[in-house]
């Protein structure tokens, strides 16, 4: 982990994390487009609130989608680059970055996250080093499980400084060594020489290659005088390569020679407590010829003798001083290295190195020596798998590198600023809303493209003259569902609003839940307490002044396909006089259908009226309202 990434998870996958990651810019995203409209619109609607002025209406416009962003270039062009309509053109870029950073989620999300690694310590299952077979304990041909444990070792970063009390089994998580995790029972002080050329080695002639010392002398003087005193040190030797059965010519061979304190001697093997003094080493000989000894009557078969020159030889040692610590709690629960059986030793080293050694050898490729580091981890790896061969597994705590999700922190500063501004941002809204709702209702700012035709619905029923200031105001879901939008009503309607014949535009209008019994009590026909008969029931009914169908909200009168204005309908005036005595009709279906007509085909007057020329105000008229839309006022004696 670096300073750039954050550690995320340590248990999750990263394909569920960049899963997750994807749906929350996605989201993050729509609700960053909220907020910034809302910001606009507070923006503009609090000059409109606060100052009561006009406001450019570019301005007001809000932009929430690319679409809507494209309908803006569409219509204003270059000069959405003026200096006036920078707000419409910073929106239109910000709704273009948000988009596009919403439809590239799955990019980001992947760039923003990546496989990590860290330390913790977790418990785990190991096996614990056991007396096993003590002496004569021995593992021969385990290459699979070397090469796991020489594997888990490497990876680890375990020293060459101890043998291993504790083998922990393999994981998916690899464990990691900690010092302070592992207190070694016995300690490894190594002196290390490799790739040591050996010029002009001779071979004796008369030693076989089982006995590498004897058969090499040059290779022979390499050792110390007091490694060589055989009543102390215990010999052990082995050897592998490649040999030209025709020529008898070896072109590759290793030879190991195991020297070590005589586990017999006093017997240490069954003790296991003194110090061990170990020298390893590895001789490598190329190009020489060999002799074939027949050793039938000895040794049931023949020895390869080499002869003459060696072209190029080399070795590598390791000689080391393993100490073991005074008291351990279990005598039986530690590494044995005072093993007897020092072959086995030495035929697993051959069995380890025969492997990579053979295949570069065949393909006449160059052989590297092995180093005198890499033997001692392999007699780490022997002994722990051989004092390890009887255990059961128990659970310890041990430090393990778990894979991990990390968070790039830029990705992380960008989206938390974000989400700061998108949170401000509403918050604003919201405050502003609620601290101005009443006069952003009364003078209605639209805010997104429903109320912007809501507020074309209102605008359409005020111009028609029919709202007063005692009406009951409609609310906003009655305008949305109510208003239509075309030159006239659907012809199916019940009522129809006509626009002049020479409108060619569409506009909003007045659908006949809006328009129906519109007239109010302060503009009624004559009479103060007009009734009418219930159009279901047959029935009168007092609307209180009001004409009304049922079932249907107020609507205005029409006459010759023009709304009837403000001033032909008022209280002391009969509709048919204020229009010269011609009764207003509208227009449905293409038929001029008579909206008021008179009882009896004239008018009904009192004598005070007939008088002064007015209608007589004790006299009331009912509207009566039939399915076939005719609307007729008839006349009443008072009682």
């Amino acid at each position: 982990m670096t300073y750039s990434w954050l550690l995320l998870s340590t248990s999750w996958d990263l394909s569920s994390i960049q899963a997750a990651l994807n749906v929350l810019i996605s989201v993050l995203s729509t609700i960053i487009l909220w907020a910034w409209s809302r910001f606009w619109w507070q923006r503009v609607s609090a000059r409109v609130v606060h100052k009561d002025s006009g406001v450019p209406l570019p301005q007001l416009l809000l932009v929430t989608g690319p679409g809507e962003g494209w309908d803006v270039v569409t219509v204003l062009g270059r000069r959405l680059f003026t200096r006036g309509n920078w707000p419409l053109l910073t929106q239109t870029f910000v709704v273009l970055c948000i988009t596009l950073a919403s439809a590239l989620s799955g990019p980001i999300a992947k760039g923003a996250l990546r496989h990590g690694s860290t330390t913790l310590q977790k418990d785990r299952l190991v096996l614990q080093a056991v007396k096993g077979d003590g002496g004569t304990g021995s593992t021969l041909g385990a290459t699979v499980l070397w090469n796991q444990t020489g594997s888990a070792l490497d990876i680890a970063g375990f020293p060459l400084t101890q043998l291993l009390d504790k083998l922990p089994l393999s994981s998916p998580d690899p464990w990691i060594y900690a010092e302070t995790e592992w207190d070694p029972t016995w300690t490894l002080h190594c002196n290390y020489t490799s790739n040591v050329n050996l010029p002009n080695v001779t071979a004796s002639g008369d030693s076989p290659m089982r006995q590498p010392l004897a058969a090499f002398p040059a290779f022979n003087k390499t050792y110390s005088g007091a490694w060589l005193d055989s009543s102390e040190y215990r010999f052990s030797t082995g050897f592998t390569g490649l040999v030209n059965w025709t020529e008898h010519k070896w072109s590759e061979a290793l030879f190991f020679v195991l020297v070590q304190s005589n586990p017999e001697v006093h017997d240490r093997m069954d003790h296991n407590n003194e110090t061990l003094t170990l020298s390893i080493t590895l001789f490598h000989a190329q190009n020489f010829s060999c002799a074939s000894n027949d050793t039938t009557a000895t040794s049931g078969g023949s020895d390869w003798i080499p002869v003459g020159a060696v072209e190029r030889a080399s070795y590598s040692r390791a000689e080391c001083f393993i100490t073991r610590k005074a008291s351990v709690p279990d005598e039986n629960r530690i590494p044995w290295p005072w093993t007897n059986d020092t072959m086995e030793i030495i035929g697993s080293y051959e069995s380890w190195y025969y492997t990579p050694f053979q295949a570069p050898g065949s393909m006449q490729r160059t052989i590297e020596t092995p180093t005198a580091e890499s033997l001692i981890r392999f007699y780490q790896i022997y002994m722990a798998t051989t004092n390890t061969y009887y255990s059961d597994p128990t659970t310890t705590a041990l430090s393990s590198r778990v894979q991990t999700v990390e968070l790039s922190l830029p990705f992380l500063v960008v989206a938390v600023l974000l989400a700061v501004l998108t949170m401000w941002a509403a918050i604003r809204y919201q405050l502003f809303v609620r601290q101005h709702k009443t006069k952003i209702k009364e003078i209605s700012v639209p805010d997104g493209k429903v109320d912007w035709i809501i507020h074309a619905a209102k605008i359409s029923h005020h111009n028609s003259g029919n709202l007063s200031s005692k009406e009951k105001r409609h609310n906003d879901l009655e305008y949305l569902q109510n208003a239509m939008f075309g030159r006239r009503i659907a012809a199916n309607s019940a009522l129809s609003q006509i626009e002049p014949e020479d409108s060619k535009f569409a506009r909003v209008l007045q659908s006949p839940r809006i328009l129906v019994a519109a007239i109010s009590p302060n503009r009624s026909f004559s009479g103060s307490h007009p009734t009418s008969l219930d159009h279901e029931s047959g029935q009168e009914s007092d609307h209180s002044g009001e004409t009304a169908v049922p079932g249907h909200a107020p609507f205005s009168t029409v006459s010759e396909g023009r709304p009837l204005s403000r001033d032909l309908v008022c209280d002391d005036t009969n509709p048919a006089e204020a229009l010269g005595g011609e009764l207003p009709s509208m227009a449905v279906h293409g038929t001029d259908l008579p909206l008021v007509q008179m009882s009896g085909g004239e008018e009904t007057r009192s004598p005070k009226s007939e008088q002064n020329g007015k209608p007589d105000r004790t006299e009331e008229h009912e509207v009566e309202v039939r399915s076939s839309l005719e609307v007729k006022q008839v006349s009443r004696n008072p009682q």
